[in-house]
């Protein structure tokens, strides 16, 4: 996006609503300032990442774009965990007279 801005007197610009959207960028946000030469170049700054509520549901913003690689990766990942069977609960060691069916054998006598 190229836009142009005008300096107030004091010294301030103001960045247009198209792009604080596209850059989750708010009231109160850190932006690091580099200057090379002729140009000025602005990032914004999330160190730790934050917490936003987008259409219902939270999304976690870092500054920095996520490949679609590793998202892909991800989502494979969880959906194979997702769709392992459950492993059946460990079984205890048998005691003398059962078969492992809940009840134990009866023991015949003869007399």
């Amino acid at each position: 996006m190229n836009a142009t801005l005008i300096l107030d007197e004091a010294g301030r610009v103001v960045i247009p609503q198209e792009l604080r959207d596209a850059l989750h960028l708010g009231a109160g946000d850190t932006l690091e300032l580099e200057s090379d030469g002729g140009q000025i170049i602005l990032r914004p700054m999330h160190p730790t990442g934050t917490m936003v509520q987008e259409h219902g549901v939270w999304v976690f913003r870092t500054g920095k774009r996520l490949a679609a690689s590793v998202a892909d990766e991800t989502l494979d990942r969880l959906r194979q965990e997702r769709d392992l069977p459950e492993a059946p609960p460990p079984s205890a060691p048998l005691r003398p007279g059962e078969t492992g069916r809940g009840a134990p054998d009866a023991l015949e006598s003869r007399s």
